[in-house]
């Protein structure tokens, strides 16, 4: 039996004997995704004492017997980390402070701004002095810094128009 068939039994299925065929699957996982439910988050929290300290079967026949049933398993979309902000939040900072941006100001042109950092990381990343692991992380060669090309003109928010 598959995770998903697994989960849509916890749900749905008015009978425990489709957990005697469960084989491969971890509590953990299972856990996760009955706490990505939020109208399950109270459920699972209380499983949380039981995740790690009894066996899948046993864990999954706990599961089971508190989640009210339902005629059809509820759809979760899957939480996904927010990777631009962690991987540019060094630029960012730096961008703030050279621009004098406020927090909201900032938000509303975050996706302006990495569009034009994408045009030119190098003339950008030397224009605000980032550091060589910046460089690095951006897989970007940090001795070419020395040739870029300086950026001129308009200062302030004249850049982005």
């Amino acid at each position: 039996m598959d995770l998903f068939t697994c989960l849509g039994s916890i749900y749905t299925s008015k009978n425990s004997l489709w957990i005697n065929e469960v084989e491969g699957i971890s509590s953990v996982v299972v856990h996760k995704f009955i706490g990505m439910n939020k109208n399950m988050l109270k459920y699972a929290r209380w499983l949380d004492k039981y995740v790690y300290n009894i066996s899948i079967k046993s864990y999954l026949l706990l599961a089971w017997s508190i989640i009210p049933k339902v005629n059809k398993a509820p759809f979760v979309k899957y939480r996904k980390a927010k990777v631009d902000s962690e991987e540019w939040e060094e630029v960012f900072v730096k961008v703030k402070k050279f621009l004098c941006l406020g927090d909201n100001d900032f938000e509303c042109s975050k996706k302006r701004l990495l569009e034009v950092f994408e045009k030119d990381k190098i003339g950008w990343f030397k224009k605000l002095g980032m550091s060589k692991k910046v460089w690095k992380k951006h897989s970007l060669d940090f001795e070419e810094m020395r040739v870029a090309k300086q950026i001129s003109g308009p200062k302030g928010l004249d850049l982005f128009m």
